[in-house]
C-alpha cells in the first residue's frame, strides 16, 4: 500500500517519486471490499495466501513503546517467517489485483489525482509540539499517581488503581447496597444517596481513563523528526471518507477554544505554572489535556495555520439533492446575510413559532431536531440527540409530534428516503433506477450507487430478505388475522459479516459520500496549487502558510469554493476560516 511499500521503495530502492503508483489496498477499499489482505483473499476466493501472519507485521512494522523497531537480529526465527510471508503476500496482492473491480480506482482519473494529493499530505504530515507533549505526559503520570492513591483510600484498599473498574464497582455496590451497572459518569443518576467520596471516585474514574489522552504517547513515540506522517487513511469509511491511523486525528475531542485560551493553557503546562493552572482549570488535569489535544499540532517555525471548515455541509447537500427548495433558499439567504440560520428556520417550522420569537434555546433544539431527523431518525434518535446536547428529553407523545412535524416540513427529504430504498431493492433485483441525480444499479453481485461526481458507492453482495416485524420490546407483530407481518430487509457484506441498511441510512451514505467528493476537489486544488496541507479532518482543511500574508485567508477560501465541481451547481456551499498558531476548533 502507499503508506507502506511506496515510502520504502522511494527511500531505500531509489524509485522516483512520480512513478505511476497503484495500490491494491486502496483499490479494494475504494469498492468497499475488505482492507485486510487475508480477509480480501477469502472474500475474492483467491487461494494464494496460505496463512495469516499479522502478528509478524506487529513485530517488525510497528514501533515499540520506546520508538525502536525489532529486527532479524532481535527475532531471528520470526524474521525467517516474515521473509516467507512477504513472498506470499506479494503473490496474493497480484492475484487480488487481477480480479478486483476498477471503476472507482484506478479507472477514475480524478481519483488517481486525489490519491497523489493524499500521498503528498500523508508524506508531509504535521508537526507536533514535543515540549508540550512531554509536559502533558508528565502531568498525566503525576495525576495518575494521585488518582490511584485516592482510589486506594476511598475503597479501603479494595482497589489500588483507577483502571480497576470491576473492583471499584464492587466496592460501590457493597458500600451502598445498590445494583449500579457501571462506574461511568452516566450512572451517577442511579446514586441518589451516594456520598461525596463515591461521586468523586466516579469522576476520577471517568477523567483518568479517558482514552484520548493516550494520544500524547502516540505523538511522542510515533513522530519522525517531530512530524506525524501517514495518519490519514483514504477510503477508510464505506462512503469513501478518510479515517485515522496511529495518532488518529479524526477522533480528537471536540472542544471550542480561542487562541488566547490556547496560549494560556500551553504556557501553564510548558512553564509548569501552578498558579496559572489553578486559575484556569476548573476540571481535572486529564480533562484539560484531553480538551487541548489539538494544541499539540503546530505549524513550522515562521508559519501559521489557516483552518477552513465547511458550514453544515451535510444539511446543505441533503436539502439540495432532495430538492427541498425552501431549505436551499434558507441556506442561500443566510449566506447572503438576508435571513436566520437554518436551525432557527427549522425550529420555527417544526414548533410553529414566528422567526423573531425563536430564542437561543430554541435554536439549539432546532439543531438537535435537524441532526436527529435528517436521515429518517424517529423518537429514539431524537432522545439520543437531546441527551447528547444536554437538552431535556421530550415525552414520547411530544417526541412523536416533533418527528411528524419535521417530516411534514421536509416532504421532499422524506420522499427521498423511501425512493432510495425502493431503488436499492430494484437494483438488487437487477433493475436500474435514477433518483434525483443518483443512479442505482448492479455490477456483478454488488449494488452500486452512481454519485453526481461519477464515483460509485458500492454495497458488496447486497440481498433483500423478508424478516418478521417486531415492536420495541422485540415482540413479533401480527396482522388482524394473526399472521406474522413481514417486511423487506436490505443486507450487504461489510467487514466479515452482513449488515442491514434502509432508506435513511442509504441517504446518509450518499450525502456523506458527496460531502467527501466536495472536500476531495478542494484538497486536489490546494495541493496542485502548491499549498501545504498537513492535515484535514472530516469537513475541515488545514493549510500551513508563512506568517504575514494579510489576504491569504480570502485566497484559500476562494480556491476551496471555486473547486466546487460543475455537477454541484446550485448547492449552497459556505465555508468559514480562521488563522491559528496551533490546530484548534472555534
Amino acid at each position: 500500500s502507499n503508506s507502506f511499500d511506496r515510502p520504502i521503495c522511494e527511500a531505500h530502492l531509489g524509485f522516483p517519486e512520480r512513478l505511476p503508483w497503484y495500490d491494491s489496498q486502496l483499490r479494494a477499499c475504494a469498492h468497499n471490499y475488505p482492507a485486510s489482505l487475508f480477509k480480501l483473499t477469502g472474500f475474492l476466493k483467491v487461494k494464494i495466501l496460505k496463512f495469516n501472519k499479522m502478528n509478524l507485521i506487529k513485530i517488525f512494522c510497528i514501533p515499540n513503546a520506546d520508538g525502536s523497531y525489532n529486527t532479524g537480529e532481535t527475532h531471528p526465527d520470526e524474521w525467517l517467517e516474515f521473509v516467507e510471508y512477504g513472498i506470499i503476500d506479494t503473490a496474493s496482492m497480484r492475484e487480488c489485483w487481477k480480479v478486483l473491480p476498477s471503476y472507482n480506482y484506478p479507472d477514475n482519473p480524478f481519483e488517481l489525482r486525489l490519491v497523489e494529493a493524499d500521498y503528498a499530505i500523508n508524506r508531509k504530515g504535521f508537526r507536533v509540539d514535543l515540549d508540550f507533549v512531554d509536559k502533558a505526559i508528565q502531568e498525566l503520570d503525576n495525576a495518575a499517581i494521585e488518582a490511584n492513591e485516592k482510589v486506594r483510600r476511598v475503597t479501603k484498599g479494595k482497589a489500588t488503581k483507577v483502571t480497576q473498574g470491576a473492583r471499584i464497582l464492587k466496592h460501590i455496590n457493597e458500600d451502598l447496597n445498590t445494583g449500579l451497572a457501571g462506574v461511568g459518569l452516566k450512572h451517577r443518576g442511579d446514586l441518589q444517596d451516594a456520598s461525596d467520596e463515591v461521586l468523586e471516585l466516579l469522576e476520577l474514574r471517568d477523567a483518568t481513563v479517558k482514552t484520548s489522552t493516550a494520544k500524547y504517547l502516540k505523538a511522542k513515540y510515533g513522530n519522525y523528526n517531530g512530524r506525524m506522517m501517514n495518519t490519514l487513511r483514504a477510503y477508510h469509511a464505506r462512503t469513501g471518507r478518510w479515517g485515522g491511523s496511529g495518532f488518529q486525528p479524526h477522533n480528537l475531542p471536540r472542544y471550542d477554544t480561542t487562541q488566547t485560551e490556547q496560549n494560556l493553557v500551553l504556557s501553564a503546562f510548558k512553564e509548569d505554572n501552578q498558579e496559572l493552572k489553578d486559575i484556569l482549570f476548573s476540571k481535572s488535569t486529564h480533562h484539560v489535556l484531553s480538551d487541548h489535544l489539538r494544541s499539540c499540532i503546530i505549524p513550522e517555525e515562521g508559519c501559521e495555520f489557516v483552518i477552513t471548515d465547511y458550514s453544515n455541509i451535510e444539511g446543505r447537500i441533503l436539502a439540495w439533492l432532495a430538492k427541498e427548495e425552501w431549505k436551499v433558499k434558507a441556506f442561500a439567504d443566510y449566506d447572503k446575510g438576508l435571513g436566520p440560520d437554518v436551525y432557527v428556520s427549522t425550529f420555527s417550522r417544526v414548533f410553529d413559532t414566528p422567526l423573531d420569537k425563536v430564542t437561543s434555546e430554541g435554536r439549539q433544539m432546532g439543531k438537535t431536531v435537524e441532526l436527529a431527523c435528517g436521515y429518517q431518525g424517529a423518537v429514539g434518535a431524537l432522545t439520543v440527540a437531546c441527551k447528547m446536547f444536554g437538552l431535556p428529553v421530550l415525552e414520547t407523545d411530544k417526541a412523536v409530534d416533533v418527528v411528524k412535524a419535521w417530516r411534514k416540513a421536509h416532504p421532499n427529504i422524506a420522499k427521498f428516503w423511501y425512493a432510495c430504498q425502493d431503488a436499492f431493492i430494484n437494483a438488487i433485483k437487477g433493475y436500474s433506477t435514477k433518483v434525483n441525480g443518483v443512479t442505482f444499479g448492479k455490477r456483478g453481485r454488488d449494488v452500486v450507487i452512481g454519485l453526481p461526481s461519477g464515483r460509485y458507492l458500492v454495497y458488496p453482495r447486497a440481498v433483500v430478505e423478508q424478516e418478521e416485524v417486531r415492536d420495541e420490546a422485540g415482540n413479533v407483530i401480527l396482522d388482524e388475522e394473526e399472521r406474522v407481518i413481514l417486511e423487506d430487509c436490505i443486507k450487504y457484506f461489510f467487514g466479515n459479516r452482513f449488515v442491514k441498511t434502509y432508506g435513511g441510512k442509504i441517504v446518509e451514505n450518499i450525502i456523506q459520500a458527496i460531502g467527501r467528493d466536495i472536500l476531495a476537489c478542494a484538497l486536489v486544488a490546494l495541493i496542485e496549487g502548491g499549498y501545504t496541507v498537513p492535515l484535514h479532518v472530516h469537513d475541515e482543511t488545514v493549510v500551513e502558510i508563512l506568517k504575514g500574508n494579510a489576504h491569504i485567508v480570502q485566497e484559500i477560501e476562494r480556491i476551496i469554493l471555486s473547486a466546487r465541481p460543475k455537477w454541484a451547481v446550485g448547492m449552497p456551499i459556505a465555508v468559514k476560516s480562521c488563522k491559528a498558531d496551533n490546530y484548534r476548533k472555534g
